[in-house]
């Protein structure tokens, strides 16, 4: 990295003063997702309707002067056994860098992360703390690295898609948030203004064990070896008509398998369709499931909560964000 650019960085991160710029990740849910194929690197197309929810990490972070990363985590031991560069959000510091051509990075990064999203429940929990990280360092730097390399705005966002997909296929949807459709392997967000279209609240249950991503794909595959290409017209239709009732679209093409490698959601899913039938589906690939509520069913959340809690299952119920 050339001199001036490290000298003009290292100045820009001193005119912060070392404040903590307090940020939201906010948890996801997959409305719907389908799987349309597989390509030959193993990795899914999908076709997914996403939104983000109330419920939070809360990340502080701040730049220094002096090289250098601190990652704090609370509660301590929530990642007990994962490195410091092995996480989301310091993964996202390092790729957003790279992607400007910036390995060896002179700015000292810390970071504040208290978790609050369950771990293993396919919430998007390290995903949302890596699209929060990249959101701060865009407002923080982004101006200033449009101005260094002649870049427009659409531009600098291409820089820090790539930068969120190097770390996950989360994470790029994590970076813009609120209602989207997303597809291709998650590098593509679309995202849908419209706060009309979202019901009052969502409930999200969690059962007392998570399920392990790596061995639920290894089961995915081993239950469907191949997968034909195909489309997915009813997304393509709602997004036309941008009109309509989220629960017509709601699916979920792991659900089977997730069943099977978790019976709990299985048992909880049958739960919750006692209460709310055809508005509750698993999100991602588990082990955490929903169900929208509509307006004037509280009443009913009530209930559904003190049963699933009764049975062991965690209850969050969340407003959604647009």
């Amino acid at each position: 990295m050339a001199a001036h650019l490290a000298d003009k960085l290292i100045a820009l991160a001193a005119s912060t003063s070392g404040a903590v710029i307090p940020v939201r990740a906010a948890a996801k849910v997959n409305v719907r997702l389908k799987v349309l194929g597989r390509r030959e690197d193993g990795y899914h197309l999908l076709s997914m309707l996403n939104c983000t929810t109330s419920l939070c990490d809360e990340l502080g972070i701040s730049f220094s002067s002096t090289a250098g990363i601190r990652l704090t985590l609370e509660p301590e031991g929530v990642l007990s056994g994962e490195s410091v560069e092995s996480n989301l959000a310091v993964r996202a510091f390092r790729a957003f860098w790279r992607e400007f051509g910036i390995e060896d990075v002179p700015l000292g990064f810390s970071c504040f992360l208290t978790k609050r999203i369950p771990i293993g429940g396919g919430l998007g929990g390290g995903s949302s703390d890596a699209g929060a990280v990249l959101r701060v360092l865009t407002s923080v730097f982004g101006g200033f690295l449009r101005a260094e390399f002649g870049l427009s705005q659409a531009e600098e966002y291409e820089r820090v898609n790539r930068a969120a997909l190097r770390c996950g296929a989360d994470v790029p949807y994590a970076y813009v948030g609120g209602l989207a459709w997303v597809s291709g392997v998650g590098e593509r967000v679309l995202p849908i203004p419209n706060r009309a279209l979202l019901p009052s609240q969502i409930l999200i249950l969690v059962p007392p064990t998570g399920i392990h991503t790596t061995a639920f794909y290894e089961h995915f595959r081993t239950r469907y070896p191949s997968i034909s290409p195909k489309e997915d017209p009813d997304m393509q239709r709602f997004m036309e008509l941008r009109d309509g009732a989220l629960g017509s679209l709601i699916e979920n093409d792991f659900e089977a398998a997730v069943c099977e490698v978790a019976p709990a959601v299985a048992e909880g899913l049958e739960l919750a369709r006692r209460y709310f039938p055809g508005l509750t589906s698993v999100t991602g690939s588990g082990s955490a499931f929903f169900a929208l509520v509509p307006e004037g069913q509280e009443s009913a959340m009530s209930k559904l909560i003190t049963t699933a809690r009764e049975r062991g299952y965690s209850a969050y119920p969340c407003t959604l964000s647009a």
